[in-house]
């Protein structure tokens, strides 16, 4: 006999693009192994189905205008932004990782952090980003951390800059300017 199983399947959509889009049907193959009660079955019977869901179609607003400079469309969310040092000191010709992280809710992995500006008295080594990808409810979010090595090339107080990101808030309709201190 044949059953319907309910089941759900939830995805994260980041429209990149204003307009009307059509998702087209989604379509899953299964296959469900069914035991059997009798004693003299040794296997039990795998049964295949398919399913596919109806179109669905979805109207993407633009963004406003007026963004500020700097600004990249994939930074929409609700974003927290900080900067931190791997130590606070350091012997010259001795590395340090400084440490940009966007915190909040969108799309992690898409996000476009600022670079870390030239920091006068040090060479800057390679950057290398990561992300970690959390669900509160309905919202995907989570961190992205943009990791810059430095090396000082002098001894005293050298200070990175203050940051400043653009990003657009949907929940609030505008955009915003995360920063970070000096």
């Amino acid at each position: 006999r044949e059953v319907d199983v309910p089941a759900e399947l939830k995805l994260a959509l980041f429209p990149t693009r204003a307009g009307t889009i059509e998702l087209g049907p989604y379509e899953v193959d299964v296959a469900v192994r069914l035991g059997s009660d009798s004693l003299f079955t040794a296997f039990d019977e795998i049964r295949r189905a398919r399913r596919r869901s109806a179109p669905v179609t979805v109207l993407v607003k633009p963004l406003p205008p007026g963004a500020p400079a700097g600004f990249e469309p994939v930074n929409v969310g609700g974003w927290k932004l900080a900067a931190t040092a791997s130590a606070d000191r350091v012997e010259a010709g001795q590395p340090v990782v400084v440490s940009v992280t966007a915190t909040g809710d969108g799309n992690v992995r898409a996000l476009a952090l600022p670079p870390l500006p030239a920091v006068p008295g040090t060479r800057a080594l390679a950057s290398a980003s990561s992300e970690e990808v959390t669900r509160k409810g309905g919202r995907l979010g989570g961190s992205r951390t943009l990791e810059t090595v430095i090396v000082p090339d002098r001894e005293g107080e050298l200070a990175v800059p203050p940051l400043a990101w653009p990003f657009f808030s949907p929940r609030k309709g505008r955009y915003e300017l995360a920063r970070t201190p000096a």
